[in-house]
Order: C-alpha cells, then sequence, then structure tokens
C-alpha cells in the first residue's frame, strides 16, 4: 500500500515538473519573440527616421527607395513573430484590421470581418 502511494506521489511529481518545464519554455520562447519585435521596432523607427531626415535635408544621395525597401521587410518580419505570439495566446489576427480574437471566433471584434 505504502508503495502505491508512493508511486503515485512519484509520477505525479515528475507530471508536474514536466508541465512546468513544458510551461517555463514556452513564456521564455515568448520573451524572446517579444524581444525580438522590439529590436524590430527600433530599426523600424530609425529607418522611418532616416527617410525624415533626408527629406527634411532633401538629400539627393539618400536611398529612400532602398529604406523603404528594409521598411517593408521589418514590418513583415514583425508580422510573422505576432503571428507566432498570436499562437502561444491560442489566437487569430484579422487580415483586414490586424486585431487579434480568439482561435474560434467567427467574426473579428474590431471590424467585423467573418473569418
Amino acid at each position: 500500500m505504502n508503495k502505491d502511494i508512493i508511486e503515485k506521489v512519484k509520477n505525479t511529481v515528475a507530471l508536474t515538473y514536466r508541465k512546468a518545464a513544458k510551461l517555463s519554455g514556452e513564456a521564455i520562447d515568448y520573451t524572446k519573440i517579444k524581444l525580438k519585435i522590439s529590436e524590430l521596432n527600433a530599426k523600424l523607427d530609425d529607418k522611418y527616421a532616416q527617410i525624415g531626415i533626408a527629406v527634411y535635408e532633401s538629400d539627393e544621395t539618400a536611398d529612400i527607395d532602398s529604406i523603404c525597401s528594409e521598411i517593408a521587410d521589418l514590418k513583415e518580419q514583425i508580422n510573422d513573430l505576432n503571428i507566432k505570439l498570436c499562437e502561444f495566446k491560442n489566437q487569430k489576427t484579422c487580415s483586414l484590421c490586424g486585431k487579434n480574437a480568439e482561435k474560434d471566433a467567427e467574426y473579428c471584434p474590431g471590424c467585423g470581418n467573418k473569418f
């Protein structure tokens, strides 16, 4: 009888440990994604500033098209990371307005778009 109780406790502790390890790993991944998004947003702000300075100073040597291309790339990377964050939160993103909704939602809470 005592062996059964000890075995049950041992199994429960092992299961709890595995669940906690999985959750902490997911929390770390979530945090890494959030940090990467912050880093990309900082780069995005820098690119916008470069365009603003070039336009303000009428800098003919500035390659605004190249900077705009970099901005589009940064926005795409940020969007991809936001999709991963939605997966962590069991959500989806509206393709029209960008608002997040629960995975099982039929309509977007922001714009009413049907998913």
